[in-house]
């Protein structure tokens, strides 16, 4: 048996694909759960700030001031965010991945479990995941952050 039929008979072990696409969708879970996560983070800190707003639209602010200020705090909020998660998820991924095994056989303990990052995918999921987040946050929080002035500042005395 050669090294590379080896390799061509491992690759398509069914349970070893199955393995592999398990662990895509708990990525892709992961994914989602950070995506709906930082939406509503991002609703919540809108409204929040619901009277304050209303107080600096009242004194000549303009609305797009304020969302642009709202919008780059939540951006440091998301970046920061980011590279913590990015870092977190490399280093359990390297501590944790390599323990699993799919069987008991020596030819699936020998040679032990390679921990690889593929750079160009790890900077493409981290941006589009940051990218979706921005953008779903943006859109919750414009349709449920919508400040009536007048009505703001009556609840207030």
């Amino acid at each position: 048996l050669t090294e590379a039929r080896a390799q061509s008979l491992a690759l398509g072990d069914p349970l070893r694909s199955g393995f592999a696409q398990e662990l895509g969708i708990g990525a892709l879970v992961a994914l989602l759960v950070v995506v709906i996560n930082f939406a509503m983070h991002f609703l919540a800190a809108a409204r929040n700030r619901a009277t304050q707003y209303a107080i600096m639209r009242a004194n000549g602010v303009p609305q797009s001031t304020l969302r642009n200020a709202l919008i780059a705090e939540q951006i440091a909020v998301l970046i920061s965010g980011l590279i913590a998660g990015t870092l977190i998820g490399v280093a359990v991924g390297w501590a944790v991945l390599p323990v699993f095994h799919i069987g008991n056989d020596p030819t699936d303990l020998i040679p032990p479990s390679l921990f690889h990052i593929d750079a160009l995918t790890l900077s493409g999921v981290v941006l589009g995941t940051g990218a979706l987040a921005l953008l779903t946050g943006v859109m919750v929080a414009a349709r449920g952050s919508r400040v009536h002035v007048m009505n703001a500042i009556r609840a207030l005395s």
